[in-house]
């Protein structure tokens, strides 16, 4: 054996252990270590931050195995019949060919009946058209015929000729003829431009107005603008200049609707070139035809104001000096009736009102006009100056003739120049096309296709079973191969599964012969001589075995939920496997909260000590991150879970112990002697023994090895000597052991802050806190942030119910003052009204996890804790992390109020009535669980009740007389600081948002104040006058008799409702301020070392008054007997009123049985944990004189151990 008696030996005691460093082991490359380490610490965040904290699971490696089972399932099914694809595809051909023959032939069936429809539609809406052009052909006509009468009946010459009342004949033109605008243009030779201006000069007024009152726009008209000349329009000002040097113009003093001033008086239609080619062709076709026309520049005359962006299309008629008719065989040319309109006129009306989608494309060839419009029903669309016709639907073109009856010569006409002849093309659309398909030809061939899936499925139902019964087998063979995985070594599943003809293991062969069912069922019975039946086992003799216990959690999963439980192990443990897998680690078991490993096996490897120390270094460094980084998702006293870690190196015995829940085990003395190093171990330390030590030395790492400085008496064993490893070139880093913030370096309060009042700094002092302030203030954040998700949610259904009812009064803005009017103390009300159940808005409530909170909400809650984590002082006992501990019992049971044992909620489903069971909730929870608001203050009041303690009791402060125990009269005077305090933070402006969205009105925010004044004046348990008060309170909700029957009978409903509403709001008064009594002195309820952990803070805590002069009773004296009062007078009675009061659920019942089970252990080890108090207390503070006797057994002060306020 190597002798190591010159190691340095480390100080047994558990405080003066060095902590695991983070390091790089020697003899392995940097590179490899750091990549080995941070692969599996690379995980911590995933699998914090993943969906409920889980890891992720196996299913990798059971996909891998259910697909290695289906090409096996291949291989040996590769066979396949002839006969079965031969039928199958003439099966689906025949499908095939008579779906899709009887989809042609109704689908053609359809195609018929629309052409034949469509030519109905065509038809009908071009005789329509014919019909309107006909109209407005003979409307104009007619309308120069009245012209030329008049003109003969009033004997005035043309050009000087005006017709009377010229609006309103234009008028009934225009509506019959379907024109937007109509005009009387006269022709002036160049001779007689000079009269026709002086004539217009004269009348132009008289006419203008005239037009103007006819048409009832008189009021609108403004004389301005006459030019006393023959104009144009100027191309590049757009305005009027003077036209001359022409044969012949026409202007004109009247058209409609009529000009609202005189600026377009005298305008020559001649001037444009459009226009005037069009005169020329009249002139020159000499008899009465109607000819269309564009013009070349923007006419200044017929621009309604309305106008769409479709074109105008303009029509000319002649004007001769004598009416039509006459006996004059050439009539005399003297003027043009012009007209503007649009083509939809001529489409309107055209096609029945539920005929929609067709296509008109109007085109004048000559022009170089194309029009496109759709027709819906009654109604007509301009669709643009282009054809968009869709040309899917070409084939069925109707083609109008609008020449023929339109003009009285169709081949002069077509054959002159100057005028715009037009073709009328009609086209369906896919609109249309639609309303005469129908689904009829998809249901034939649907019949048709399913009467040969019928006759297929006959067929296919053996064959799918018989597929089935093969998947089955896949995936149970999959399952079976994946246990085996997961419980053994892949030597000993090839043996198990017989993948193989032999196998070898530790240098052995073995046959087999036989499979995993057959072997597993062989187990204690059968004829063991038999090969199938004999155990897989086998000797290992170099081995090294390690045992890792997760230290405090016992004491850590008595305070949190089951979920939470396993979050935490899924997490570690899987977080281990990934290091095991990198270093080759043999993953034994898990028992309870003990990881077990082996090196070695099944595959043996010369430096397995070494590798198992590695790994053991690993774990206990990555257990330090991933307990931090837990404590965030966990709560409090996460950080501090440590691993304790014993190796030992030796021969041990692996095989399958057959029968029920067969696994790989390992048995033998290496086995017991690895756990009795465990247990005797340290935390954060990894304890070694001496085979181990000699392993280490043979591979030259002797230098990790220090003797442990005393020795270790091991069950079985006797006195051993054992050391500790800590591995080469490491360097300092965090402890995985690091207590709390508030255990070292207590600073001690002057006397100078005796009684005096003060403000918390707008920066907290605990700006350099420790990283576990950090936690516990991320943990305090998250359980506040997921209640405020609870309570918008509930806020967003209740708006949605409100918006449905009639308006009400609105309250006032949230700015108003929330004020108390006086101490928080005078606030304390017997009944705190919790708002009604709303069964609507439980309905609509929407899930809070999908509610988005805004960063800047969660920013300023988070800075909120901070601030409030600031204001606490460092005492032993009245800090922050015993505030969060407070904070995780008051969620702890508010979750257990939500779920009482009378209704299944697995039995509501979403189909059922969510109000009914919400109600129910809400009935025997006295409203407390359909409030988050309330639920919200009762967790706020649990953070802020300490806020600033001095750590000295009520008492103390009222004796010392200081200037904030008058302030508050005397009364609860660090329960009012607390909260005062504590209140001005919530109230600052630096919290407006957050505030706004957890009250988003007075009435909420005042709500909020009265339940969080209620939590943190109960915490004050010494006040005699308080527990009086509550005392009453609690018999009165709950001790009281059921009121007579016949006074029930007097009251009316409403009076009755009001009763029955405020007995509720009394019990649920009573039941808040009990939460926050039992969480305030919740360690006394749970587990011994949790107890134990406070109730030595809280010692050394009144200890350090003592010794400061600001407590008169020495806690040595009275300690142990003051412990055993408080429970017996007040924490068990306490415990039994949470179970009398029926909504904590199975959380009473379990308050009580620690309380009972802690006041037993402390009567019976309490006077050696005193003792052990005293000698801690002398070595935080030294040496200071005290009576040598043992602690007295007089009876406790009112401190109690527990109280804030103590």
């Amino acid at each position: 054996m190597t002798d190591l008696s010159k190691a340095p030996e480390l100080d047994p005691e558990m405080g003066s252990d060095p902590p695991e460093p983070v390091e790089v082991m020697e003899d392995e490359p940097a590179e490899d270590a750091a990549k080995d380490y941070s692969e599996s610490s690379g995980q911590v965040n995933s699998s914090v931050e993943s969906t409920g904290g889980f890891p992720s699971g196996n299913d990798d490696e059971e996909d891998d195995e259910v697909e290695h089972a289906r090409q096996v399932a291949k291989s040996e099914t590769a066979r396949l019949r002839f006969w079965r694809f031969v039928v199958t595809d003439t099966i689906i051909m025949i499908a095939v060919v008579l779906i899709i023959s009887t989809y042609c032939v109704q689908r053609e069936e359809e195609h018929v009946q629309f052409a034949e429809a469509w030519a109905r539609f065509a038809s009908s809406v071009g005789d329509r058209v014919v019909e309107q052009q006909q109209t407005l052909r003979s409307s104009l006509l007619e309308f120069s015929t009245v012209v030329s009468t008049t003109a003969e009946l009033v004997y005035n010459p043309w050009p000087f000729f005006t017709l009377p009342r010229f609006e309103a004949h234009a008028q009934r033109t225009m509506a019959v003829a379907g024109v937007q605008a109509l005009g009387l243009f006269s022709m002036v030779h160049k001779e007689l431009r000079q009269e026709w201006v002086d004539f217009a000069d004269k009348t132009h007024e008289d006419v203008v107005l005239t037009n103007n009152k006819l048409a009832g726009t008189q009021d609108d008209l403004k004389p301005v603008g006459y030019n006393s000349f023959i104009s144009r329009v100027d191309s590049a000002t757009g305005g009027m200049v003077q036209d001359f040097g022409r044969e012949s113009y026409f202007p004109s003093l009247a058209w409609s609707p009529p000009p609202l001033d005189f600026a377009t008086i005298n305008w020559n239609m001649g001037s444009d070139a459009g226009f005037y080619h069009t005169i020329e062709a009249l002139v020159e076709l000499g008899q009465d035809e109607v000819l269309f026309t564009f013009p070349d520049q923007v006419d200044p005359l017929y621009q309604p104001p309305n106008a769409t962006e479709e074109p105008m299309t303009y029509a000319f008629a002649p004007v001769y000096q004598e009416p039509q008719g006459s006996s004059t065989e050439s009539p005399q040319f003297v003027g043009v009736i012009s007209s503007a309109f649009t083509w939809d006129h001529m489409f309107a009306n055209t096609l029945p009102q539920d005929v929609h989608g067709m296509v008109a494309v109007l085109e004048s060839a000559n022009c170089n006009q194309v029009f496109s419009y759709e027709i819906n029903g009654r109604d007509v669309t301009y669709l643009g100056a282009q054809d968009v016709h869709d040309t899917d639907f070409d084939k069925y073109i109707v083609n109008v003739d609008l020449g023929t009856g339109f003009y009285q010569d169709k081949d002069m006409a077509m054959n002159t120049t100057g005028h715009c002849t037009f073709t009328l093309n009609l086209y369906p659309s896919a609109t249309i096309w639609d309303q005469f398909v129908s689904f009829r030809p998809e249901a034939y061939a649907i019949v048709v296709s399913m009467l040969f899936f019928c006759i297929a499925a006959v067929y296919f139902v053996y064959d799918q079973l018989v597929d089935g019964r093969n998947e089955k087998l896949i995936a149970r063979f999959a399952r079976s191969n994946a246990i085996v995985s997961s419980l053994f070594p892949k030597n000993i599943q090839a043996r198990l599964l017989g993948d193989g003809d032999t196998s070898s293991v530790g240098g052995k062969s073995y046959r087999s012969g036989s499979s995993l069912k057959a072997f597993m069922s062989s187990g204690g019975t059968g004829d063991h001589g038999n090969g199938a039946s004999k155990p897989l086992a086998d000797l290992f003799p170099d081995v090294s075995i390690l045992f890792a216990d997760l230290v405090g959690f016992t004491a850590w999963s008595s305070v949190r939920e089951p979920n939470q439980v396993f979050i935490l192990l899924e997490t570690i443990y899987s977080s281990f496997d990934e290091v095991a897998e990198a270093r080759r680690i043999f993953k034994v078991e898990t028992v309870g909260d003990c990881y077990v490993a082996a090196s070695g096996l099944p595959n043996p490897r010369n430096d397995h000590a070494v590798a198992m120390v590695r790994f053991a270094s690993d774990i206990n460094i990555k257990i330090g991150v991933l307990a931090k980084e837990l404590e965030v998702v966990l709560g409090p006293d996460t950080g501090d879970l440590a691993l304790r870690i014993g190796i030992h190196s030796g021969p041990v015995t692996a095989g399958i112990l057959r029968g029920k829940k067969a696994r790989f085990q390992l048995f033998g003395d290496t086995m017991n002697t690895t756990s009795r190093l465990e247990t005797t171990g340290m935390a954060g330390r990894i304890h070694i023994s001496q085979a181990t030590v000699d392993l280490l030395a043979r591979a030259g790492k002797s230098h990790w090895v220090h003797k442990r400085k005393d020795l270790v008496a091991a069950k079985g064993k006797g006195v051993i000597q054992t050391y500790w490893v800590t591995p080469a070139h490491g360097h300092d880093g965090e402890s995985t052991t690091s207590g709390s913030s508030f255990d070292s370096g207590v600073e001690a309060n002057s006397q100078g802050d005796k009684g005096a009042k003060r403000a918390l700094p707008r920066s907290s002092p605990l700006a350099n806190h420790s990283s576990r302030v950090d936690r516990l203030v991320e943990w305090n954040v998250g359980a506040l942030l997921h209640l405020l998700k609870e309570i918008i949610a509930r806020r967003d259904a209740q708006n949605e119910v409100a918006a449905m009812m009639p308006a009400g009064r609105e309250e006032a803005p949230l700015e108003l003052p929330i004020t108390s009017g006086g101490k928080p103390l005078d606030e304390v009300k017997d009944i705190v009204e919790l708002p009604e159940f709303n069964r609507a808005a439980a309905r609509r409530q929407r899930n809070p996890e999908q509610m988005e909170i805004p960063s800047l909400v969660v920013d300023q809650l988070r800075n909120l804790v901070r601030r409030i984590a600031g204001g606490y002082r460092s005492n032993y006992f009245h800090n922050f992390e015993h505030a969060s501990h407070v904070t995780m019992s008051v969620t702890k049971l508010l979750s257990r109020i939500v779920a009482p044992t009378d209704l299944d909620m697995d039995d509501i489903s979403e189909s059922d009535d969510q109000g009914g069971a919400a109600a129910s909730l809400h009935d025997h929870t006295f409203g407390i669980t359909s409030d988050p608001l309330t639920q919200f203050a009762c967790i706020f009041s649990a953070l802020i009740h300490d806020v600033d303690h001095t750590g000295v009791p009520n008492t103390q402060l009222v004796k010392e007389k200081g200037e904030i125990a008058a302030y508050y009269n005397n009364r609860s005077v660090a329960e009012q600081n607390s909260f005062d305090l504590s209140w001005a933070i919530f109230m600052e402006s630096s919290f407006d948002a957050f505030r706004a969205a957890l009250c988003s009105t007075p009435t909420e925010l005042r709500h909020f104040r009265e339940i969080a004044v209620t939590c943190v004046m109960a915490t004050d348990i010494a006040d005699k006058d308080l527990k009086a008060s509550r005392n009453a309170r609690w018999q009165k909700a709950f001790d009281a008799k059921p009121a007579d029957s016949k006074a029930d009978l007097s009251l009316g409903r409403s009076s009755t409702r009001e009763l029955v509403r405020s007995t509720a709001n009394r019990k649920a008064t009573v039941v808040i301020e009990h939460l926050l009594q039992a969480s305030d002195v919740a360690h006394t309820m749970q587990h011994w070392h949790i107890y134990r952990k406070w109730n030595e803070r809280f010692f050394l805590e009144c200890y350090k008054a003592h010794l400061e002069g600001r407590s008169a009773s020495d806690p040595r004296e009275y300690w142990f007997k003051g412990e055993i009062g408080f429970f017996d007078f007040y924490i068990i009675p306490l415990c039994k009123k949470l179970k009398e009061c029926g909504v904590f659920g199975v959380s009473s019942d379990e308050y009580l049985i620690y309380a009972q089970n802690n006041r037993d252990e402390w009567a019976t080890r309490g006077k050696d944990i005193v003792a052990d108090f005293i000698a801690k207390a002398e070595r935080e503070f030294g040496e200071t004189s005290f009576s040598s006797s043992t602690p007295a057994n007089t009876t406790r002060s009112d401190s109690g151990g527990a109280s804030s306020s103590s």
